[in-house]
């Protein structure tokens, strides 16, 4: 049988120039080259580099060759020669019709199997050396060829035998089987030089200067009818043979042959320095192999139409399994063979279970069926929704989603929750259930299965295993999280790892879990307390498991693209990443280790054009890059040039490694160091003149400055002098005004009673009126009076303006009792002119009863007065009525508006006064209030 292992193509859809490659060799540091029929590239794992000559006559590159200094050898079917020069393929020109093949030896000599003999390029002579011969005939020499380098000697097969150069001298082991000589291929290995004929069943071994002939049943019943394009022997043992029909492996030492992909034609292949075979095609590009041994079944190598597999399970020898569409197929694990059966619905299984006391594959689909004997049979089925069922003491434990049931002689329920799985624990004969609603533990007993007990009852659970020698369980959850039971107590708990977001099944097997998700097959080491994932890197033909079994140390995994194998073996370790960074002009790298010295001018950005070879990585590694030995910056592996801008002036370090796709880091970390040039504005010289100069000009400009505010504040000193002295004049003139108008009002009332004989009245109030103009004289002179001065001088006026009124009066002066008035100064003769107002305008209009309030608070505004002066009289509309009669001005009125612009002139809004009228639900009046608002 042909074996499949999980392969990456590397084709034209993916970026390969050609489909058709004929060779293919590993420089010293890792890369790829290729020669295909679009010309000679070299890879790196993500990108193809092209290097082409003008002289080409053809773009065909075959034949690739390093040379012992690193130099590339090659050839197209036109018979010119090249060699990698810079970045482009130099030419050597020479006679020959037909180049056959070309080998490099150790000493810098080139081999070139052509058709009119043996000629090597000699690297340091730069000169064409052909090697004599007696015999020289167009089939003498073939394109078989192979270097010996422990023997220095090259050997090329003829139709005499072999051929064997060394020191540039000929001898022959003889041979007369090899005729015509162009049929045959020859390789060497440690155990002899192997000839195969290209289109027979014939393989020789010279060994000791005898040709014996190899017969192996294997290897020839693979040989037959297939055509051989190239033989090499690698590095794992094995020689590999080259077909139209499949590429063909065969163990030196055990004799054993493997077939790999029949239905393709190979033409050379190779294992790299990560250990990833390689192989190249004549029609479907490369081939990269991680393992050998992982082998895959789906739809590209069997029958299957759809290749989703959903559920595996096993007997001792076969793994069975069924895929999306609703077909099950089973593989032989010792010989690989598959088949496959059609089921009777295209539907999703829900189940797939192996009986192996019956020998019966259950499944699931839309309905019980059994396959037996390679035919399908639907089983009678009374149970809905069934999940998985199996045979415990000759009874079906089914689990379904509505519950857990029991068929054998008698059909029972055991448990009402939603079942996936069950394991049978023998020892204590009991269930452990996985259900969504923990994990439910039944006992057998009185010949029936009863549920005991639920473990974490709040969990949905989606699998559960058993480590039989400890008695441990393992429970895996939806989250993720996986719980470790030692029968009834939990022991600890598992987070699998965070770039995980969905699990799917659970299983032990010697020390190690093992988990299924759509990231991989996870392995935890439950000694180490390690994860490992595995997945299209380290070799899964797909990341989306939903199912497995363990069978003859081998995992098959039911993926999303077939049925995978993978041996359980200790997976061989990761080989690092290399990093280098372009020498433009060259097609070499410089040593990986090397540093380099790289000197910026200021604002200048430091350019890295690096190159990766790591091909485990699938292109999906990360640059990283620190600066001075700062914090790391990742960027993606698409970026082309890594483009550093803003280092710092002055010395500085960069450097550049690679994490590959495992999250391990390069082999080598690329160092740059050098400096960054200071710009001229911050060198010490140009600072100090900028200082210099600068302070120049800050003196200037301050000395400057302060003479102009020398000027300016004497202007405004000036001017504020000028406007105190104004507004000084005009409030000594507002007051000089009010105090003669006051007492012309006061004499006339006393002279009234002069008249009236009123000598007592008369006497009494001309004592008082001389006591306030005594109080005016003395408050004239200062710009402010305390609050109870001013009440005082304010009662004298009262009184004196009551005696001119007719009828009763009588007054009141409310001060709120919070008020210090002792320590509260205000403007003299504020209030005052209020007063007036009320008796001037409103009570000496009124007829009858008068009344007059003055009402001193402190308001609702923080440091302020609230002044009231409220009357009874006529209002002010009859009192401007009177007004024009007489054609009166009120004098008090336009002094006390003067004086408030003047004080608020001074401090802006520190006085204000608002009036309204008195007026009943009738709209009779009833007098005027006025409120003045004073801050203090």
């Amino acid at each position: 049988m042909a074996q499949y292992p999980n392969r990456i193509l590397y084709d034209i859809e993916s970026g390969l120039p050609s489909n058709e490659v004929y060779s293919m060799e590993q420089d010293a540091n890792g890369f790829l080259w290729i020669g295909c029929d679009a010309g000679l590239f070299k890879f790196d794992g993500l990108r193809y580099t092209s290097f082409k000559s003008k002289a080409q006559n053809s773009n065909a590159i075959s034949g690739l060759s390093f040379s012992k200094s690193g130099n590339l050898y090659c050839y197209n079917f036109q018979a010119q020669l090249f060699c990698l020069d810079q970045d482009s393929l130099k030419e050597i020109k020479h006679d020959f019709k037909k180049i056959l093949s070309i080998e490099a030896d150790n000493s810098g000599k080139i081999y070139v199997n052509h058709s009119m003999g043996i000629s090597y390029w000699d690297e340091n002579a730069q000169e064409f050396v052909h090697l004599p011969f007696e015999i020289v005939s167009g089939d003498f020499f073939t394109n078989a060829s192979s270097y010996i380098e422990s023997k220095e000697e090259l050997r090329f097969l003829s139709s005499n035998g072999i051929a064997c150069v060394k020191k540039d001298k000929i001898s022959f082991i003889p041979s007369s089987l090899f005729q015509p000589a162009g049929n045959f291929l020859m390789t060497y290995t440690p155990n002899g030089t192997y000839i195969f004929s290209k289109n027979e069943n014939l393989i020789y071994k010279e060994s000791g200067d005898s040709i014996v002939k190899i017969e192996n049943t294997k290897l020839n019943e693979l040989l037959y009818n297939r055509k051989i394009t190239h033989v090499e022997f690698l590095s794992d043992g094995n020689l590999w043979v080259c077909t139209f029909k499949g590429i063909i492996c065969y163990n030196l030492e055990t004799g054993a042959a493997s077939l790999y992909y029949p239905e393709l034609s190979f033409s050379s292949c190779m294992i790299d320095r990560e250990g990833l075979y390689w192989f190249s095609s004549l029609q479907a590009g490369l081939f990269k192999v991680v393992d050998l041994n992982f082998l895959v079944w789906n739809k590209e190598y069997t029958d299957l139409k759809n290749d989703r597999i959903v559920r595996v399970c096993t007997d001792s020898s076969l793994v069975f399994f069924a895929n999306s569409n609703g077909t099950i197929g089973s593989i032989d694990t010792r010989s690989s063979e598959f088949t496959s059966f059609n089921t009777p619905y295209k539907a999703d299984l829900q189940s797939l279970d192996y009986d192996l006391s019956s020998g019966r594959l259950y499944f699931n689909v839309n309905g019980l069926f059994y396959l037996e004997k390679a035919k399908i049979y639907q089983e009678e089925n009374e149970f809905p929704s069934l999940k998985s069922l199996q045979k415990i003491k000759d009874a079906y434990i089914i689990l379904t989603s509505y519950g857990v049931y029991v068929s054998g002689d008698s059909s029972y329920k055991v448990s009402n929750h939603w079942a996936r799985q069950v394991i049978y624990e023998a020892e204590n004969e009991s269930l452990w259930i996985a259900t969504n609603e923990g994990v439910v533990v039944c006992k057998y007993e009185a010949g029936i299965w009863k549920e005991v007990k639920n473990l974490l009852p709040t969990r949905q659970i989606l699998s559960i295993s058993q480590d039989v020698s400890k008695q441990h369980f393992y429970a895996l959850s939806f989250t993720g999280e996986i719980y470790v039971f030692d029968r009834d107590t939990l022991l600890e708990s598992i987070k699998t790892p965070p770039s995980i977001s969905q699990v799917n099944k659970i299983q032990y097997f010697d020390n190690t879990l093992f988990v299924a998700s759509n990231n991989g097959l996870l392995k935890y080491d439950l000694g180490g307390k390690k994860w490992l994932i595995l997945n299209t890197s380290s070799g899964l033909v797909s990341n989306s498991i939903q199912d497995f079994v363990i069978l003859h140390n081998a995992v098959f995994l039911a993926s999303a693209k077939g049925v995978q194998m993978i041996p359980l073996k200790e997976p061989k370790p990761n080989v690092a990443a290399r990093i280098f960074l372009r020498d433009k002009g060259s097609s070499k790298q410089a040593d990986f280790a090397s540093n380099y010295q790289v000197n910026l001018k200021y604002g200048q950005d430091l350019v890295l054009d690096p190159e990766v070879c790591h091909f485990a990585s699938n292109g999906q590694f990360e640059y990283a890059y620190r600066i001075n030995n700062g914090a790391w910056i990742f960027l993606p592996a698409s970026v082309d040039k890594i483009s550093i801008r803003d280092i710092p002036p002055g010395k500085y370090t960069v450097d550049l490694k690679v994490v590959d796709v495992f999250g391990a880091d390069s082999e080598n970390t690329i160092h740059v160091e050098g400096a960054v040039k200071l710009p001229f504005w911050k060198t010490w010289w140009f600072i100090l003149l900028l200082a210099s100069s600068g302070s120049l000009i800050i003196y200037l400009i301050f000395r400057y400055r302060i003479n102009q505010l020398k000027v300016k504040q004497q202007k405004e000193m000036k001017q504020l002098r000028l406007e105190n002295e104004l507004r000084l004049t005009q409030q000594t003139a507002l007051q000089a005004q009010m105090n003669p108008h006051f007492i012309f009002n006061v004499l006339n009332s006393i002279k009234g009673y002069i008249y009236e004989n009123d000598k007592k009245n008369a006497s009494l109030y001309l004592s008082q009126f001389s006591n306030l103009i005594r109080r005016i004289l003395e408050q004239s002179s200062v710009p402010k009076i305390k609050l109870t001065e001013e009440i005082e001088t304010l009662k004298l006026y009262i009184q004196l303006e009551s005696m001119l009124l007719d009828g009763s009066f009588h007054y009141e002066i409310k001060v709120d009792e919070k008020l210090d008035t002792d320590f509260i100064w205000i403007p003299n003769l504020l209030i005052q002119p209020l007063v007036e107002n009320a008796f001037k305008h409103g009570l000496r209009h009124k007829r009858g009863e008068k009344y007059l309030l003055v009402s001193i608070d402190s308001s609702e505004i923080e440091n302020s007065l609230k002044i009231i002066v409220e009357d009874n009289g006529v209002g002010r509309e009859a009192a401007s009525q009177f007004n024009k009669r007489k054609e009166h001005q009120s004098f008090a009125s336009s002094a006390l508006h003067q004086r408030i612009k003047l004080l608020n002139d001074e401090r802006e809004e520190s006085v204000s006064f608002e009036v309204e009228d008195l007026k009943d639900e009738s709209a009779n009046v009833l007098g005027t209030r006025v409120i003045l608002y004073l801050n203090i």
